[in-house]
């Protein structure tokens, strides 16, 4: 297979990877010795997670929902483009607020646990990585966590950015960083990133140190994780950068992996994940439709349902109270109109 073919493979999801010929590649099987290593050594590795590892990449009503508004052949476009062009749609202002959360909501439905996220939550519960910093605002890694049996505010914590928000500190063994928020929590941004970053220092630079030690970045997309990127200190630790992508296509991308000592390989996350996994771990864990994200969303329901019931039974005994005044009006009606008429005889 030439390297053409790999790429239009990596573009299309296939599950390969093949390493560059040049001086910049990385050798997995090197990779799997230094984490083993670092563990040993109290070393963590930070990885920041890109949004081609999110479930907006991978939602297909969200591409569904777009595509009417794109003036490209849209389905003739790689999924690495059609991403890509569904970012410049969905901030191009052609929607309200209230309408972009609401295809982000409907897209993000899916409570599926990949064997990506399955695989590096397993990761971290076995001490390779501490801090995850991602640029999504799914709950996907959180999913991912609780079936590994790991727990907020007992094994990890959850930090999304919030306005007045001082403490950046890890109480917990883990740490899973949100960087441009959360959407079940309505705290998010899509578009402005960068400006977002810029009006709150004291986040920037939390992210710059945290990005500034060894780390492995998975997912990059270079148009919706442009101003995280920009975001990366240039003298700092090593990269290990893995992309559907070379980076040396992207200038931004290729200028801060020549100034830090980094190495990278074409690979999906999907199938990156799996293979250190197996490494690692061994075989990679079972992640489809989990019994207890199926469970966490019917317990969800159950307490829609109930505040519906009690709700309804409210308004059944505030009726019930007009219903007994109307009543008892009604009768003092009567009863006037029964002495009005004696009156009258």
């Amino acid at each position: 297979m030439g390297l053409i073919e790999k790429q239009r493979a990596v573009s299309k999801g296939q599950r390969y990877m093949y390493f560059h010929p040049k001086d910049k590649q990385f050798d997995l099987a090197e990779m799997v010795k230094l984490l083993k290593m670092r563990k040993m050594n109290n070393h963590r590795t930070v990885v920041l997670l890109g949004a081609r590892t999110g479930k907006l990449f991978r939602s297909e009503h969200f591409y569904g929902s777009l595509h009417q508004f794109s003036k490209r052949e849209f389905y003739k476009l790689s999924r690495t483009e059609q991403f890509s062009e569904c970012y410049s749609i969905l901030t191009e202002n052609q929607f309200s607020e209230m309408e972009i959360h609401q295809i982000l909501s409907t897209s993000l439905q899916d409570p599926t646990v990949t064997a990506a996220d399955a695989c590096l939550a397993n990761l971290v519960k076995h001490g390779h990585f501490d801090d995850i910093i991602s640029t999504n605002i799914d709950e996907a890694l959180e999913d991912a966590f609780s079936q590994a049996e790991l727990q907020e505010w007992r094994d990890f914590d959850v930090f999304i950015p919030r306005p007045g928000v001082l403490h950046y500190e890890r109480s917990h063994p883990y740490r899973v960083i949100k960087a441009f928020g959360d959407l079940s929590s309505r705290v998010y941004v899509i578009s402005r990133r960068l400006s977002h970053l810029d009006s709150n220092q004291d986040l920037k630079h939390f992210l710059q140190r945290i990005l500034a030690r060894d780390i492995l970045i998975v997912g990059i997309d270079p148009i919706w994780d442009e101003d995280i990127i920009r975001a990366i200190p240039e003298k700092a630790g090593t990269i290990w950068f893995v992309n559907e992508d070379n980076p040396n296509e992207h200038p931004l991308l290729s200028s801060i992996l020549r100034e830090r000592q980094s190495r990278w390989v074409v690979g999906a996350y999907d199938y990156f994940m799996r293979t250190i996994h197996g490494d690692l771990c061994g075989e990679a864990p079972i992640a489809l439709h989990p019994t207890h994200n199926i469970l966490k969303q019917l317990t969800k329901m159950l307490v829609q349902l109930q505040t519906i019931q009690d709700e309804n039974k409210n308004i059944q005994d505030e009726n019930k109270i007009i219903q007994n005044e109307n009543k008892i009006i009604l009768s003092e009606i009567k009863k006037l109109q029964s002495e009005i008429d004696n009156d009258s005889d």
